[in-house]
């Protein structure tokens, strides 16, 4: 009897709907209103299309508090930066996030431990506001706003942070002499060396033993602080992996320098090259990955270098020669891990290829040994940009929401867990939902 008035009791309760004051969402399926769907925030309430609305494009319901009620969503995450075992994001008010594994000090919050953090952490305070961040393998580098100076953090065995006798983990800021004092724009951050972009042209540090730092001559130790690349040119963008580096220049062809075991420079095997040589391309955008390189050519992506993780595209043999990649439809932009790659459509789908041993390619392919030629990433909506790390991936979506998946034992996906070895392909929303709650 007492469970029949039980039962009773709770047809009697109203179900929650979105219209009752104060309404939380835990997932978009509950941001229906009439006809129309509405996206649930990391705030936990919900936000309708609105063009009127910079940015995001979506404002806030009328039933989220008197402090959000039909007003805009602001834009939380404006880039993200993926390295080996660790990733970092660059907030729209110029702070800094970082996570995954510490171990040398590449989150920039001043500590080192044999332990990951699974959540976002705060950057030292000293490197911000930045305008851009780009992570490598141990390390983490950033330009700092308004006055373009350029600050590395994390491990400095390679003289990667740019400082001779730098105090690990950083932050230091890196003497770039550059003329006049001018800024630098861009920063990359690569495995044991990195590279900052401005007026001036290219100047990088670090490992040069291969000649990857493309200023014509390396000293006897191996190592060398930020130096010019020789190449008057005006670069637009430039791509750094384990020994090589690429750049994007305004006018004329791709140009590439530093290793070229296995033609990642797109040019036949033979001696390291040590200043910027032309490649077979005119791109305008370029992703580079351990010992291989990818080019974006009017919608058509290219790559070429080592191939044994097909990632390439397709299985086969290491080759020099520009390499299509069968895409189903034409790229807007790319990005490239240590063995894998992805590119974003032109209808905002995101297309990955290459090793798969941590699912990160996505749910459509198999995770294991077997690499895979170009699948499609079930992601709920548009993508705008894709990131790529050793063995993880993140897409920035259209509305700014932040989708991860790969390899998550360091907790470099941001979702809140770590220490698994399994794959993780289904992409989720946790390092957003961290980052901008």
């Amino acid at each position: 009897m007492r469970r029949l008035r039980l039962a009773a009791l709770l047809v009697l309760v109203p179900a929650c709907s979105i219209d009752d004051l104060p309404f939380r969402c835990d997932d978009d399926q509950a941001c229906v209103k009439g006809s129309e769907q509405g996206l649930c925030e990391a705030s936990g309430y919900c936000s309708f299309a609105d063009d009127e609305c910079a940015g995001t494009k979506r404002r806030y319901g009328a039933n989220a508090p008197s402090d959000r009620a039909n007003a805009c969503v602001p834009e939380c995450v404006t880039q993200l930066a993926l390295g080996q075992f660790h990733s970092c994001a660059l907030r729209s008010d110029g702070s800094l996030r970082c996570w995954g594994d510490a171990r040398d000090g590449q989150l920039g919050n001043g500590k080192t431990a044999t332990q990951s953090y699974a959540s976002p952490v705060e950057v030292d305070p000293s490197v911000q506001p930045a305008a851009y961040v780009s992570a490598g393998e141990d390390h983490t580098c950033a330009v700092k706003s308004p006055e373009g100076s350029v600050w590395c953090w994390g491990s400095n065995q390679g003289l990667q942070l740019g400082v001779g006798g730098a105090k690990e983990p950083g932050p230091v800021e890196l003497p770039l002499a550059t003329p006049q004092a001018q800024p630098a724009v861009a920063v990359v951050a690569g495995i044991a060396h990195s590279c900052a972009l401005g007026s001036w042209g290219a100047r990088c540090w670090g490992l040069c033993k291969s000649g990857q730092l493309g200023s014509g001559s390396c000293p006897l130790l191996g190592v060398n602080v930020p130096s010019p690349v020789e190449w008057k040119a005006d670069i637009l963008e430039l791509g750094v992996g384990l020994a090589h580096t690429c750049a994007v220049p305004a006018v004329g062809k791709l140009h590439c320098w530093g290793n070229n075991e296995v033609g990642q420079l797109g040019t036949p095997p033979g001696q390291n090259q040590e200043t910027p040589a032309p490649t077979q391309v005119i791109a305008q955008h370029v992703a580079v990955g351990a010992a291989h390189t990818c080019a974006l050519m009017n919608g058509v992506v290219a790559c070429w270098g080592n191939n044994d993780q097909a990632q390439l595209g397709a299985p086969g043999p290491w080759t020099p020669a520009p390499t299509k990649v069968a895409l189903e439809g034409d790229a807007t932009s790319l990005a490239a891990g240590y063995a894998h790659t992805c590119a974003v459509l032109g209808d905002g789908r995101v297309s990955c290829w290459g090793s798969n041993l941590y699912g990160q390619l996505g749910p459509r392919a198999e995770p294991g040994v077997k690499p895979s030629g170009p699948v499609i990433v079930d992601l709920p909506e548009a993508t705008e940009r894709v990131s790529a790390g050793r063995e993880h991936s993140c897409a920035r979506s259209v509305t700014g929401r932040i989708h991860c998946w790969g390899r998550n034992d360091y907790g470099q996906l941001g979702n809140g867990e770590s220490g698994s070895t399994e794959a993780n392909p289904v992409p989720d929303l946790g390092v957003w939902k961290a980052l901008c709650r």
